[in-house]
């Protein structure tokens, strides 16, 4: 949207680059997240502290909250993707092979 290329193959490979000022510490940030390991998440934020400041790792947290928080009621209440986001969002999710998660087994 802001016309900065990304690489959203780093989403499922460490090693490639996303382009994403400081990709790796915020995908490290949110690894650590789902992994519900407090360990590891505060070494995660830590590093994200150094590398962005403490504002960034505070919206970072909140972004990862509120995206756990979407796709638990999107999966406690059957929303389906819609027609419109399903034929947006195919090739993406193809290309990240999305489709191999227990949500989407769930989600007509």
């Amino acid at each position: 949207m802001n016309g900065t290329d990304v690489n959203l193959n780093s989403i499922n490979d460490g090693n490639e680059y996303s382009g994403v000022p400081q990709g790796e510490c915020l995908i490290a940030f949110a690894e650590a997240i789902v992994a519900e390991e407090p360990a590891r998440i505060a070494q995660a934020r830590q590093r994200l502290v150094e590398a962005m400041g403490e504002d960034a790792m505070i919206e970072a947290a909140a972004v990862a909250s509120n995206f756990q928080r979407m796709v638990r009621i999107a999966d406690a209440t059957g929303i389906p993707l819609g027609e419109g986001l399903d034929s947006r969002s195919r090739e993406v999710r193809a290309d990240l092979n999305l489709d191999r998660f227990q949500h989407r087994k769930d989600t007509p």
